[in-house]
């Protein structure tokens, strides 16, 4: 379900309204939050609401297993390699796959089979590209390594991870949260009139970003230009080449400041994911403006371990 779409307007009314409704049930809120997750995950692609609920699933329960084994180091580590292996294993697969099934089709016509040998064997590309695959498990993934590192840290109840891993305001294209970020503020959230105003100011900033910015760019410098650049002067080119930057840097930062918008009318303070990247400095600055919170999950997760 695209944000920039009539049928999102009217699921986010719907959610913002019913949460306001139930703002004081708190178990009743979580269970209607949880089912719009889903709903909104399941639109976009219901085939892979297994996969979701399975990377869900693998983190509650490796915090658990962590929690119980808090003083066998080994097996600690043993368990949180093994999570971390799983997570690899998917993300190259759906990553890969494609790239597989051409390696085995060519490998296929240089034996003599058929083409078509491969293709009826194994399920058609089209049909392996989960939305938000790499948001998600990369959320879920931080869970069980703050666990990890934490062991005094009691384990969350499976429901909150759920709701952690499949927040749809998040879910397609960041940014990525933080599970102390974002299930701390489950039982104390807050609608004050000055988050409702930053909220919709972020969503109008990031509809115009994306649909008039990005959207005119695309249509009538880049896409033309880019198709067929041998009639187009070095001039031409070159203007759309910062044309294009332009318009990625709309369309990613404009996504994100809806995102952000989202969850600040429903009560949620999400982080910051674009801090004007294109004054930085250099590249490292350039990285700590840029997709902020997927630098900083590379460098706390991956970089510095």
């Amino acid at each position: 379900m695209n944000f920039v779409t009539l049928e999102f307007a009217s699921f986010l009314l719907f959610v913002l309204v019913a949460g306001w409704l139930l703002r004081d049930r708190d178990e009743a809120y979580r269970a209607f939050l949880l089912l719009c997750n889903l709903f909104f995950y399941a639109v976009a692609g219901i085939a892979f609401v297994p996969l979701l609920l399975a990377v869900a699933v693998l983190n509650w329960g490796t915090a658990h297993l962590l929690a119980r084994f808090r003083e066998r180091p080994r097996v600690r580590k043993a368990l949180i390699v093994a999570d971390v292996a799983a997570h690899v294993c998917l993300l190259a697969f759906f990553k890969y796959y494609e790239f597989l099934v051409l390696g085995l089709e060519s490998l296929a016509s240089l034996g003599g089979f058929g083409m078509g040998l491969v293709a009826h064997a194994l399920p058609g590309t089209d049909m392996l590209f989960p939305v938000g695959l790499s948001f998600y498990t990369f959320q879920g993934l931080s869970y069980a390594v703050d666990h990890y590192r934490n062991p005094d840290e009691p384990p969350r109840a499976f429901l909150d991870v759920l709701l952690f891993v499949s927040f749809f305001p998040t879910i397609m294209a960041g940014p990525i949260l933080r599970a102390r970020q974002f299930l701390p503020q489950l039982g104390h959230r807050t609608w004050e009139s000055r988050d409702v105003q930053e909220g919709f100011a972020l969503i109008l900033s990031g509809l115009f970003k994306k649909v008039v910015i990005a959207s005119y760019l695309s249509e009538h410098i880049v896409r033309g230009v880019f198709e067929s650049p041998e009639f187009y002067s070095s001039w031409a080119v070159l203007a759309a080449v910062y044309a294009y930057s332009i318009q990625i840097f709309c369309d990613f930062s404009g996504y994100s400041d809806m995102a952000v918008g989202v969850g600040r009318l429903m009560g949620f303070r999400l982080p910051e994911n674009f801090r004007s990247p294109y004054l930085a400095l250099n590249v490292q600055d350039f990285w700590r403006r840029w997709h902020i919170t997927l630098s900083l999950w590379l460098r706390d997760y991956l970089y510095i371990p």
